[in-house]
């Protein structure tokens, strides 16, 4: 990807578009936009062919509205990211439309969890941002959490359980994302 965005951004400012000074940013931006793209592109492609894409945008919606703001774990290379992604995205889905609970357990533990995440995520969001954003992710993380209690409800009062157990998988993928950053914190701490 970085082949192909740093192609982009020469054109761009050979082009007059930018300045040679707003080389990195558009570069870092361009390669970013790049690789979600194609992160996207190849979830739903994978997703089609699983027949999971309406459960695989649940899945999506729910993680990529809580990733930003939770500071959980992040791979070092592109690829094993792309790979990460998507398989959590598609086949982790498709294998969790195999387990059945009921809904109303399935709530619960959602219920439960989501205040687990919201308080884990003190913990990686104070380690990796500096103080004024810890009250901006924190307030953020409010908000999606709230968003995500009403998505919820709304599901439980139509009946979606499978779609239920989609947000549950998610807030689970969450959670262990966080888990695995606090481990990681707590290794780099423990080595200094």
């Amino acid at each position: 990807m970085d082949f192909i965005s740093k192609k982009l951004t020469d054109y761009i400012v050979k082009k007059g578009v930018i300045k040679e000074e707003d080389y990195e940013i558009y570069h870092y931006g361009l390669q970013s936009g790049i690789e979600v793209i194609l992160c996207i592109l190849l979830s739903i492609i994978i997703a089609t062919v699983l027949d999971v894409f309406l459960e695989s945008c649940v899945v999506a919606l729910v993680l990529f509205s809580l990733r930003a703001y939770i500071c959980g774990i992040h791979l070092k290379r592109y690829v094993s990211c792309l790979v990460w992604s998507t398989t959590v995205l598609t086949v982790g889905t498709y294998l969790s439309t195999f387990i059945s609970l009921s809904r109303n357990v399935v709530l619960a533990i959602c219920l439960l969890v989501l205040p687990i995440i919201h308080k884990l995520s003190y913990y990686t969001v104070a380690y990796n941002s500096q103080l004024e954003e810890i009250a901006f992710f924190t307030k953020q993380r409010k908000r999606i959490i709230v968003g995500i209690l009403i998505f919820l409800v709304l599901l439980f009062c139509f009946g979606e359980s499978q779609l239920i157990e989609q947000v549950f998988y998610a807030l689970l993928v969450a959670l262990g994302s966080i888990l695995v950053e606090i481990i990681r914190i707590k290794v780099i701490k423990k080595s200094k």
